[in-house]
């Protein structure tokens, strides 16, 4: 495992949950054609060719072709297969209901984060409506189910103007995005790697404190004892042993954030509480490359997270993760040194000594 390995997990994954480490721009359209998606910005987004962005909040939705009201239930009738699921929801993990989100109804009824009641099929579903409104529904009605359909992710774009910019997408993506919130381009993070704390603590200054930054350092790495031992010792390893030793490889995320603002640094640590969570939904469960043999590796699991320093100026927050690797007999010398099997001697103790030669062809 390497820094560079949690550093890029987090370039992919963290901006899909928070905007405080990326530099955003609002979409305010986003379409395909011909296997090119083609955004256009809010503002001039300063992005060059070549420039990763990650779009963010954005859905390819499915064409309805029919909303039905029969007293209070609608069912709905898309033009491409949905993803629904009953007791899934995209929208809210652990919900024990399947979730929809309904767009472009001319009756407003129709609209909004709606509770699947039934999937009767891969075009078909049901839900309930509050009150009584005209059926069939009216107007270009789209329903968000939760999945991006290529338009999502870290992307490599092409500018092709102060407010456009393109990239590549499957030719059968939907014609066009939506979102239940506010469609953005977010730059790559501003995270680093870095030796130590102290490393960390120079690099803000240098950089500039007014924006959230996290730098990445793995900070020990320690074997796991075997509970066996009743001494002190890690490990005892002989000789035609099967061996097997847990590495535990500690490694921490230092987030520093600007605090000039405020004067007894509550909100900047409550908003930490905020990061704590993106920072699990990017790293926890991640399996990071091994150098070991065996490959064994384990998934990345929280340990703690505290304040480190705060001085009005700055906030400065330690999260940090463990993540495990099995190293085996292959990742040792190996065993001792062998020769041939030539030749036994043996003494029955008697006034008769024989030698018998193993030899194939007698010297």
């Amino acid at each position: 495992m390497k820094i560079e390995q949690i550093a890029l997990q987090l370039a992919n994954i963290l901006p899909k949950h928070t905007d405080l480490f990326t530099d955003n721009t609002e979409i305010i359209s986003l379409t395909s054609s011909a296997g090119t998606a083609t955004a256009i910005t809010s503002v001039d987004h300063g992005l060059a060719t070549g420039d990763s962005v990650n779009m963010s909040k954005v859905d390819g939705p499915i064409e309805i072709d029919t909303i039905i009201r029969i007293d209070n239930i609608a069912t709905v009738t898309t033009l491409q297969d949905h993803d629904l699921t009953q007791r899934y929801s995209a929208f809210s993990i652990g919900a024990r209901v399947s979730q929809a989100f309904i767009i472009g109804a001319d009756q407003s009824e129709y609209n909004g984060l709606v509770n699947v009641l039934s999937v009767n099929n891969r075009r078909e579903f049901t839900y309930e409506v509050i009150g009584a409104p005209a059926t069939p529904a009216t107007g270009t009605i789209t329903v968000i189910d939760g999945k991006n359909r290529g338009y999502s992710g870290l992307k490599s774009i092409t500018v092709t103007d102060t407010d456009t910019f393109t990239y590549p997408i499957a030719t059968d993506a939907p014609s066009f995005a939506q979102s239940m919130s506010v469609m953005s381009a977010r730059a790559l993070p501003r995270i680093s790697g870095v030796s130590d704390f102290n490393r960390a603590v120079q690099s803000y200054t240098k950089i500039g404190q007014d924006k959230f930054w996290a730098f990445i350092d793995i900070t020990s790495t320690i074997s796991s004892k075997d509970r066996n031992i009743l001494n002190d010792a890690g490990n005892n390893f002989s000789p035609g042993d099967d061996f097997r030793v847990r590495l535990i490889k500690n490694f921490s995320v230092y987030v520093f954030a600007p605090a000039t603002h405020t004067i007894s640094g509550r909100s900047v640590k409550d908003k930490m509480m905020d990061v704590e969570v993106a920072l699990y939904k990017s790293l926890l469960g991640a399996k990071f490359e091994s150098a070991f043999e065996s490959q064994e590796r384990f998934g990345v699991v929280p340990v703690s997270n505290q304040t480190i320093q705060y001085d009005t100026a700055r906030y400065m927050h330690d999260f940090a993760f463990q993540a495990s690797f099995d190293i085996t007999f292959g990742d040792t010398i190996g065993g001792d040194e062998n020769v041939a099997f030539r030749d036994v001697n043996h003494d029955f103790n008697i006034d008769m000594f024989n030698a018998i030669n193993l030899d194939d062809i007698p010297l």
